[in-house]
């Protein structure tokens, strides 16, 4: 919920102070794996400075906890000018003595259902 909000405000900052600073990204549209604390901030200004705006509503989450990592996958949408593109993504987190940090994201178009 806080990681689609900032995506929402349109806050690249935000977002990218999410993310460990060894952090690997696969945007939902990106050719290009963000590695770098750099890249994960540019993916962040380009895809929050869109026009027009891109939004994204939260689907099905699923959570898993493990000591000092978890998981998190599901499904989120995009829409932007009224068409909505359905995918999903998948984060693993842990925590650090600075709270919870994003350490690995992966997001991709969600096939149609056969």
């Amino acid at each position: 919920a806080v990681w689609a909000a900032a995506f929402n405000e349109r806050n690249a900052e935000k977002l990218a102070a999410m993310y460990d600073p060894l952090a690997t990204l696969w945007g939902t549209n990106s050719p290009a794996l963000a590695s770098t604390p750099e890249g994960v901030r540019s993916y962040f200004d380009r895809t929050c400075s869109a026009s027009p705006p891109i939004r994204v509503a939260v689907g099905k989450v699923v959570s898993r906890v493990h000591a000092r990592y978890a998981t998190v996958a599901g499904t989120y949408e995009f829409s932007r000018e009224g068409t909505l593109y359905p995918s999903r993504y998948s984060f693993a987190m842990v925590d650090t003595a600075n709270g919870w940090h994003i350490v690995q994201h992966h997001s991709s178009s969600l096939p149609a259902r056969p």
